[in-house]
């Protein structure tokens, strides 16, 4: 038996397109980019006193990946999420809890998306 986690949307054609439902959108866009924020900024906290050979930070804010849209109840919206990276020149040194945590915020994006 094959489990499926994707949640069917009844008629997404019908979305309505008015003034309320786009402030409702921009809401949505704006909490979840703060979500996104908050759990980045946990993380580069959770490791900063990781230190380089130079002094610096190891573990750093990276831009942002590319927007993303993710269907919501209320239509699709558009959001950018932050990225991190350990900049340890070896693999083998690299915080091991980095790089998963970076694809963990883009696979929520992913399984928003689809």
């Amino acid at each position: 038996m094959k489990k499926d986690n994707v949640v069917k949307i009844n008629k997404p054609e019908t979305f309505i397109e008015d003034p309320l439902t786009e402030i409702l959108r921009q809401g949505a866009r704006s909490l979840l980019a703060q979500a996104l924020e908050v759990e980045i900024e946990t993380v580069l906290n959770q490791y900063e006193d990781l230190k380089d050979q130079r002094g610096y930070q190891r573990v750093v804010r990276n831009g942002y990946m590319p927007e993303r849209q993710i269907q919501t109840g209320i239509g699709p919206v558009s959001v950018e999420a932050p990225r991190i990276r350990d900049r340890t020149p070896h693999q083998s040194e690299r915080i091991s809890s980095v790089q998963p945590y970076c694809h963990l915020i883009c696979g929520r994006l992913r399984a928003w998306n689809n």
